[in-house]
């Protein structure tokens, strides 16, 4: 065996030595493919150079597909086109295919690229889809599938002045149909563009054919489609497998979705590790709400106790980094979430001053959420507002008077409130009372803001039978401030009848959600007043409720210890009502 193992290798060593003296190109083309095959890529690269030198566009190909994925040759993008655009010139369609996709990632045969450079690792450049487009054309006008869908994608996707959809779509089905599974993805694409709900059975068929061939992105969309057309219990393991099958092939939104579900248990046995692990997969890979959803994943218990429901324990500072990578990158509500961090005061380097500059920033870029929350922040903190300027305090006003104006309640509340508290302009009652006005048609809150300041006569003449018509719709909808001073107004009679079984109804509503004032009147009407029977044990437990919340009236009952009549208030007062409870406007955030 081994006499004749020697006498083979003999044999081939003559046999090549004849083909490179009187081989033809395609011979050598053949030879050297066999030689590659059984893994003699350095031979078969002097065989390629030879037929190549001799005209060959094939063995040009080889050597361009050599120099490209660095076999028997180091890698080298600038050679690589070198051979492939004289295999493309020579009319070889894999050749043009291959210059067009490398010119959409940047590579082309530009006459300053430099093959050393290349070799060394020099990133790409721009896309060159002009240059795509012409090699792309040629190839698919021969019939080659992968080239039709290339420029299906290029006629579709690429920049306007290129774009012809029709013809794109039409490239995408040409493809689809020759069985390319990157044309049954596009052409799946160009179905539910088209129409979503009449198109979708087709669009699942070319996607499920697409995934059979690896294709990641086919499997993120049959996951998104099985959650979009069927009940979420019933689609979730099916978005799971998809998901995770298109994770496998490195697809950074299916390693998001994947993450996401994992973390959840939707469709698979919840499992918090492994879903960390596959959304931070996806946020190395550059996925920027794969940022967003770690920064999520380790700050939601921000600004108080742990979150007992949380997969993972907070960890701020790497909630602060990740926030911080998707703010950089443009993700509004990263910036926002980042802000709040530094404003609570948690994880490493928290700094008030970069809050209020990463909500400038989302808010000028137009992000809603940032305008109300550098507003919240302005109005809360007065120091923050005399050093926020006048010129941001008027860009807060002119934010809410934009929305506002666009039908907003929220918004024209919230003008009313910088109208009142002098948040980019003079305090001004009397035209913050319109705001409130429109706000009322839809907000418990602006119902009470203009209520109060039409019984107290704030902005306009007193008007009590208006201002306590107001109290009641927003004592309906459960404000206790509101409940608290339409009963005042109720068991005094003020803007209308006396009501004492209403009022009491409205101050024990009110004194379920805590407020102080209608603990105090009920521990008043406990004592007797208002004809009400007395019930002093009652009335201790309202009086010492209001006391612990600082109510002024409330604390002197006590220390009394239920003094006589007489040296108790004979009414419940609008004051007292109101005493604790903080008069201040506050914003409606969305």
């Amino acid at each position: 065996m081994v006499i004749r193992a020697g006498r083979m290798s003999v044999f081939r060593a003559i046999h090549l030595k004849f083909l490179r003296l009187f081989g033809s190109p395609p011979s050598l083309v053949e030879h050297a493919c066999q030689l590659a095959a059984r893994g003699n890529h350095r031979q078969a690269v002097d065989l390629f150079v030879q037929a190549a030198k001799a005209g060959s566009s094939a063995a040009c190909l080889e050597l361009g597909r050599a120099y490209l994925f660095g076999i028997g040759l180091p890698h080298c993008a600038a050679a690589a086109l070198h051979w492939l655009d004289r295999a493309a010139v020579g009319g070889v369609v894999e050749a043009q295919f291959m210059i067009a996709s490398l010119a959409l990632q940047g590579h082309t045969n530009s006459p300053s690229q430099n093959w050393f450079e290349n070799a060394s690792g020099a990133k790409a450049g721009a896309a060159d889809y002009p240059m795509a487009l012409r090699w792309v054309e040629q190839a698919a006008s021969s019939g080659h599938a992968p080239s039709q869908a290339l420029l299906g994608f290029i006629l579709t996707s690429g920049p306007p002045a290129l774009r012809d959809v029709r013809r794109g779509d039409d490239c995408y089905r040409r493809a689809a149909d020759a069985g390319c599974a990157h044309g049954q993805l596009g052409w799946s694409l160009a179905l539910l563009r088209a129409d979503p709900v009449a198109n979708a059975d087709d669009a699942r068929s070319l996607l499920t054919e697409a995934a059979r061939a690896d294709l990641p992105i086919a499997h993120y969309l049959l996951g998104v489609l099985a959650g979009r057309d069927s009940p979420a219990s019933e689609a979730a393991p099916e978005m799971a497998a998809h998901f995770l099958a298109g994770a496998r092939l490195g697809h950074a939104p299916s390693q998001l979705a994947c993450g996401l579900s994992l973390l959840h248990g939707d469709g698979v046995r919840p499992d918090a590790f492994q879903g960390e692990s596959w959304i931070r997969r996806a946020a190395l890979a550059g996925e920027v709400e794969a940022f967003a959803a770690l920064g999520k994943l380790y700050g939601q218990s921000a600004g108080g106790a742990a979150d007992t429901t949380s997969p993972l324990p907070p960890n701020f500072a790497e909630a602060m980094l990740w926030f911080g990578r998707a703010s950089a990158s443009g993700h509004m509500g990263a910036a926002c979430a980042l802000a709040r961090l530094h404003l609570q005061n948690v994880g490493a380097g928290a700094d008030r001053g970069e809050a209020l500059r990463l909500l400038r920033g989302a808010a000028e870029l137009g992000d809603q959420a940032a305008c109300d929350e550098l507003a919240a922040v302005v109005l809360a903190n007065r120091s923050i507002a005399s050093s926020a300027g006048h010129d941001e305090s008027r860009a807060i006003l002119a934010w809410f008077r934009e929305r506002a104006t666009q039908g907003d309640p929220a918004a024209a509340y919230n003008v009313g409130v910088c109208c009142v508290a002098g948040i980019g302009m003079a305090a001004n009652d009397a035209e913050a009372l319109p705001w409130f006005r429109i706000a009322a048609e839809h907000l418990p809150i602006a119902q009470y803001s203009c209520g109060l300041m039409l019984v107290e006569g704030r902005g306009a003449a007193q008007d009590l039978v208006a201002g306590r018509r107001l109290l009641l719709q927003a004592s309906e909808q459960g404000l206790p401030e509101a409940e608290a001073l339409a009963g005042e107004m109720l068991l005094n009679g003020r803007g209308g009848p006396a009501d004492l079984g209403t009022a009491k109804i409205l101050f024990r509503q009110a004194a379920e959600g805590g407020h102080a004032g209608a603990l105090y009147a009920l521990g008043l009407m406990a004592l007797g007043y208002y004809q009400e029977p007395e019930d002093p044990q009652a009335a201790r437990v309202f009086l010492r409720r209001a006391a612990e919340q600082g109510h002024a009236g409330a604390m002197a009952a006590l220390a009394a210890r239920y003094p006589a009549r007489d040296r108790c208030p004979a009414a419940v007062q609008p004051q007292a009502i109101d005493a604790g409870a903080s008069r201040e406007l506050t914003l409606e955030l969305l």
